[in-house]
Parts: structure tokens; sequence; C-alpha cells
């Protein structure tokens, strides 16, 4: 399996990219946006596990999207009144299977 991660800035059509992405079914993304500040990029020397304890913490609208405003993923549904919550231990386990698999 591959990871690649795209970057790109405001207004450059990154959210429409990724909903081309959204409806592949071999591609799997994040809900949104990761800021890459200077915390997250230290966090890239940390061992895989410290890496995703801190991704997890720092990430939360990630896993409770009512806590995600800015880009409206706690208004989703007909009603606008729908949510997701994505489980932090199976995130967790997953990620370290992936990355211990392709390294």
């Amino acid at each position: 399996m591959k990871l690649i991660c795209i970057i790109g800035m405001g207004r450059a059509g990154i959210e429409f990219l990724q909903s081309l992405f959204d409806g592949h079914s071999q591609i799997l993304q994040m809900p949104g946006i990761i800021r890459f500040d200077q915390k997250f990029i230290c966090s890239l020397e940390l061992s895989a596990n410290s890496f995703i304890d801190f991704f997890i913490k720092k990430n939360e609208h990630f896993f409770d999207s009512r806590i995600q405003k800015l880009e409206r993923h706690n208004q989703l549904g007909s009603k606008k009144n729908e949510y997701y919550k994505v489980d932090k231990k199976k995130f967790k386990s997953n990620f370290l299977n992936i990355y211990f698999k392709t390294n």
C-alpha cells in the first residue's frame, strides 16, 4: 500500500480534488483538512505509536464531526443534524497495522 500526502493551499482546488478522490473505492483519506504547523512537522520524527497519539489528540474533529464547525461536518444530512464518529482505538490499530506493513 502506498501512502501519499497531497498538500495544497487555500483556493487551490484541493477540496475539489479531495471530493474526486472520495468516490474512489481504493483510496482512504481523512475527512477534511490537516493543518501542518511546526508541532505537526516535528511530530513526524516521533515513533509511529507516539505520532498517532499526537495526531489523534491534535485532530479531535476527525473523530467526532460535531466539533468540526469550520468545514461544517457538524451539519451533515438533509436536515443538517447528522454527524459521524470514528473509534480512536480502531483508527490507531489500523494506522499502525498499515504503517508497519509498508515500512
